[in-house]
């Protein structure tokens, strides 16, 4: 173990308490040193006034300081343990709450990876069965199968997301894009998992030729993350994607006409595990994953209350990293 490092102040204190002992000593050497035996004995003999007076005067003085040291003692005493027990509670909770996360992520990840592996295994088994199923039915069956091997895919790559972000290993690679041709080919990559009769909007306020200095898998990975969950609670008839530049920021909104958020949940969207539906397919990382990544690149993630007609998300990201015209 350590040697302990002493506060400054305590140091002072034990100085202080110290010095109070040592003139207290020095007091009762001098008292006794300055009276013979000679003296002692005639002013015992004579029952000198004036000396019982001063005999009296330095014992009381030497008893103020005696308690004066104590009071001071049991003060400073009383102060660092309250400070050593707030100290203790402060990481008995911390180490509590680390422990109960954890605990949640291992229920939520037996969950969430065991949904995926039963659908895989369930339909590969009714694809070996000699059953007479047809070739749609079959076709379906595949389908299913590979659906759920990207859901197992996407939670895998969630969880090493957040554990190399929270490492402190996670790393941005910045390089000049062409902001709306990123930004269709989020919308194009979801198209084909729109519900019947959904279609997709794009709007933005800069240019095809605008070019934006950014790490584009990371923009791209947070565009793709808003989008899918708009597609899981769409309520209207179609999902817009606008860029907006405003000051300062570009914007990148996220519209979901018809699928308000109920305000008692909107505070817990970006915390891990948060979902409006525990029994949804998901992780509930991919929010608080674009929290943190919008973060990195020196912007944020929020959900936009002022939007009254239904959901909107927004990634905002500032504007001066870019600005290249070709």
């Amino acid at each position: 173990m350590g040697t302990k490092t002493l506060h400054p102040k305590t140091c002072r204190a034990n100085h202080a308490l110290r010095y109070l002992f040592l003139c207290f000593l020095s007091y009762l050497l001098l008292s006794c040193n300055s009276l013979s035996k000679t003296e002692l004995t005639n002013k015992m003999s004579s029952h000198s006034a004036v000396g019982s007076f001063q005999l009296f005067v330095g014992i009381a003085i030497a008893i103020i300081l005696l308690i004066s040291a104590m009071l001071v003692f049991c003060v400073i005493s009383k102060r660092k343990l309250t400070k050593y027990r707030i100290e203790s509670e402060r990481l008995r909770k911390k180490a509590e709450d680390a422990q109960e996360r954890q605990n949640y992520f291992m229920h939520n990840m037996n969950h969430e990876i065991r949904t995926p592996i039963n659908a895989i295994i369930g339909f590969s088994q009714l694809l070996l069965e000699e059953n007479e199923f047809t070739e749609s039915e079959r076709q379906k069956f595949g389908e299913t199968i590979k659906n759920n091997g990207k859901i197992l895919i996407q939670i895998i790559d969630d969880v090493l997301d957040m554990a190399r972000i929270e490492s402190g290993k996670y790393k941005l690679s910045y390089e000049p894009i062409k902001i709306n041709y990123l930004c269709r080919q989020s919308i194009e990559t979801l198209t084909q998992h729109l519900p019947d009769g959904v279609h997709f909007v794009f709007e933005s306020d800069v240019s095809d030729d605008f070019i934006y200095l950014i790490d584009s898998r990371r923009l791209n990975q947070i565009l793709l993350n808003l989008l899918s969950n708009a597609c899981k609670h769409v309520r209207g008839n179609f999902i817009s994607l606008s860029v907006k530049h405003v000051g300062d920021k570009l914007k990148f909104l996220v519209k979901n006409p018809g699928s308000v958020i109920p305000v008692n949940k909107r505070k817990s969207l970006f915390q891990r595990f948060g979902k409006l539906n525990n029994y949804a397919q998901g992780t509930g990382l991919g929010l608080n994953i674009c929290f943190m990544l919008a973060q990195m690149m020196g912007g944020r993630v929020y959900y936009d209350d002022s939007y009254t007609d239904g959901a909107c998300f927004v990634c905002e990201l500032p504007f001066d990293n870019s600005n290249l015209y070709t």
